[in-house]
């Protein structure tokens, strides 16, 4: 699931498109490829390879995709020895595609105290359509503005956001009456995605924060849609080796709630379970493994009540002591992810604050190859690429003092 054809290693997603019920993913195989390829799912999880649509003399970025005249555009990033430039192919099916003789965009277009561009995210409001790109700004990062009637003359609106460090993937919707603007900050391959609410003003080229920069989850060539049913759509990939982009991740949808973005599997997954168990034990030392609980591919509803823990740990794919180990530490404040194996007695690879809650309610999904975790709701996400040496399938529970808890599972098919 979520993955396409294994030839293509390291899957960058560049856009998501929804046509005629299916959906279609553009991705690059590489950081240094010249070549675009789409993907097609009818569920956003199962995806096959159609065929290469764009082949550049140049490095391929990421792009957007929107309706024009009863066609798709596709603007998308190219790279090259002149500077990179914003080019247009269209389509009416997604299977044939011709490129605009002539890039829409190109850096002379740029302020002169920007430098650069990255991968364009296209909006439309009222007749306009609104192009946003990061660029380099001395030191710093900023999200520039570009306004136009027909997807190929564009005018300068502006500068939409502006920061210390570099900028990265940006992408402005509106939730709940609010306008939330994420963005990639930090420099390759350690860039860190994010967002903050505040209210925008795209005609002005302004946008007005109401919240500080907050991370919502270590995720590489983000890209957000939102499809015709209103869902908004965040689509990356997992960091692989060197921090660059690796499996594709799970699809998650996004929502705004009490002033929080949280963050859910699409729910196409859900028709996926089956084979429903419960359990409910008390998680202490030992780690204990419940019966009839394993699998490689396998959907987990965790609630555990940490008053009396000071620690709750999740084990899985064990075997003897190695394998994928998930910690919450309430005295510390937060969730660590490490891997114990054949080759490294024990390698921590990320944590992320822990919400500050007794009650945790987690969704922990894993897929064989890789991992998704979401807890309380959504509010912290945390993935990863499962190392293939452990070939164990048990799934265990321990806690430092005692845990109350109750868990749901499901097989995924």
């Amino acid at each position: 699931m979520a993955k396409t054809a294994e030839k293509n290693k390291g899957t960058a997603p560049y856009a998501l498109a929804c046509f005629e019920g299916g959906y279609y993913l553009f991705y690059g195989g590489g950081s240094l490829s010249g070549k675009c390829y789409i993907a097609s799912s009818h569920n956003l999880l199962d995806w096959q390879n159609i065929k290469t649509v764009i082949t550049e003399p140049a490095i391929i970025g990421g792009g957007a995709v929107m309706p024009r005249n009863r066609k798709y555009a596709y603007l998308y990033l190219k790279k090259g020895i002149l500077g990179d430039t914003i080019r247009m192919a269209t389509t009416s099916d997604f299977l044939r595609f011709k490129r605009h003789p002539l890039p829409v965009l190109t850096c002379k277009r740029l302020p002169k105290k920007c430098r650069g561009m990255g991968a364009p995210r296209v909006v439309k409001s009222g007749e306009f359509y609104y192009m946003a790109i990061p660029t380099r700004v001395g030191k710093g990062g900023g999200v520039l503005v570009y306004k136009s009637l027909n997807l190929i003359d564009w005018r300068y609106g502006g500068m939409l956001s502006g920061f210390e460090g570099k900028a990265g993937y940006p992408a402005l919707i509106q939730l709940e009456g609010a306008h939330i603007l994420f963005e990639q900050r930090g420099k390759y391959p350690l860039a860190v995605f994010g967002y903050r609410l505040g209210s925008a003003k795209l005609d002005d080229g302004a946008f007005l924060p109401f919240t500080e920069f907050k991370p919502i989850g270590d995720i590489v060539s983000p890209r957000i849609t939102t499809l015709p049913d209103g869902r908004v759509i965040l689509i990356g990939a997992l960091r692989g080796e060197g921090g660059k982009a690796g499996r594709l991740a799970l699809p998650k949808e996004i929502t705004l709630e009490d002033g929080k973005i949280k963050l859910r599997p699409v729910r196409e997954l859900y028709a996926k379970r089956k084979n429903e168990r419960a359990f409910a034990f008390t998680a202490k030392k030992p780690m204990v493994s419940l019966e009839g609980l394993s699998g490689r591919v396998i959907e987990l509803n965790v609630f555990a009540d940490l008053k009396a823990a000071e620690a709750f740990r999740i084990g899985a794919f064990m075997s003897g002591c190695r394998g994928l180990f998930i910690t919450l530490r309430k005295g510390k404040g937060i969730v660590e992810l490490e891997i114990s194996n054949f080759f490294e007695k024990v390698r921590k690879f990320g944590s992320v604050p822990l919400p500050q809650s007794d009650i945790i309610d987690m969704q922990l999904i894993l897929l064989g190859e890789s991992f998704e975790c979401f807890i309380n709701g959504g509010e912290i996400c945390v993935s990863g690429e499962i190392d293939k040496s452990l070939c164990g399938c048990s799934i265990g529970f321990d806690a430092g003092g005692e845990a109350p808890c109750e868990i749901v599972a499901y097989d995924l098919q």
